[in-house]
């Protein structure tokens, strides 16, 4: 389907959600993208397969049998990777923190954060649609960057995750971490108690990310989104064919399918007699990441206003 021409199919089901350096090529190709907001048919929000397909993924998660990095041909793991603390780089900063960007310890860090302090508690309107969009797009960006760095993510697949978390953020919430409701300012939460940018749901994730933060920190939030794709990206299931030509996007697509259904629904897309529910969710995604892929974004307010409606 041609990205001048999307139609993003509607989700019938209930509404709920499951880079580069700024010098680097990558991120130029995606910062200095226009902020044309294309105007594009929205659809609802995605919903969620059954809890526990997605329980079993956090399971795997805690245990360092199935680190996922040492499992992946994605990501290079290097002394230095295999020694490293657990913890996520993103984890060891509170945007809360007056001075979080100027304390952070390298030049990425101190964006990210910085972006993440002009965010804070900030609402979409059509005032401020157009900055807003254009600092979403650079936060969504140097925060895969930072994460691919960090887990040593291989470069031919860098382009690929970056905009998997770009479109993944745009189908679960229309790049939104806050909303107001009744005059006041609350981060933006599902039916199913899927919270913030990236919809991670706050029962699934318990234990593994601060609830909080997930709620009220945008860079926490995308952090863990973009955590939570790269360790479904590296699995053995998102790339079933990979190893005979199959296109990388194809990965993203299983991938998607898995951050919105769980572990078992990497290759859902691919079936025939895929549920019905579960195919209009990946059809919504599909054109979105083409969307995204081939330099277009989306009108936010419009998409804001289609969020959650079926």
């Amino acid at each position: 389907m041609p990205a001048s021409s999307l139609t993003l199919l509607a989700d019938s089901s209930a509404s709920t959600r499951a880079a580069a350096a700024a010098a680097s090529p990558l991120a130029c190709a995606a910062i200095t993208s226009p902020i044309a907001l294309a105007s594009a048919t929205t659809a609802p929000a995605p919903s969620r397969a059954p809890m526990p397909s997605t329980l079993a993924l956090a399971a795997a998660a805690s245990d360092p049998a199935t680190d996922l990095r040492r499992q992946s041909p994605f990501v290079t793991l290097s002394a230095a990777n295999g020694s490293r603390s657990p913890r996520s780089w993103f984890r060891l900063f509170s945007a809360a923190d007056a001075e979080a960007a100027e304390s952070a310890p390298d030049p990425l860090a101190s964006q990210i954060f910085s972006l993440g302090t002009s965010l804070k508690l900030v609402v979409v309107d059509p005032t401020n649609a157009a900055v807003y969009g254009r600092s979403v797009l650079r936060l969504l960006t140097l925060v895969t960057q930072r994460e691919s760095d960090y887990q040593s993510l291989q470069w031919q697949y860098r382009r690929t995750y970056l905009n998997l978390v770009k479109s993944t953020a745009w189908q679960e919430s229309c790049w939104r971490q806050f909303i107001r409701v009744n005059g006041r300012v609350r981060f933006l939460e599902s039916t199913t108690d899927d919270v913030g940018m990236m919809q991670v749901n706050r029962h699934v994730w318990r234990g593994f990310y601060s609830i909080p933060r997930l709620e009220w920190d945008v860079v926490y939030n995308v952090g863990a989104g973009a955590e939570i794709l790269l360790r479904l990206m590296s699995t053995a299931d998102a790339r079933p064919s990979a190893a005979g030509g199959a296109a990388v996007t194809d990965i993203a697509r299983s991938t998607y399918a898995a951050y919105n259904g769980g572990p078992g629904a990497f290759n859902r897309w691919r079936r025939p007699d895929e549920p019905a529910q579960a195919r209009a969710i990946d059809q919504s995604f599909w054109p979105r990441f083409k969307a995204i892929a081939g330099g277009q974004l989306f009108d936010i307010l419009s998409c804001a206003a289609h969020w959650g409606h079926h």
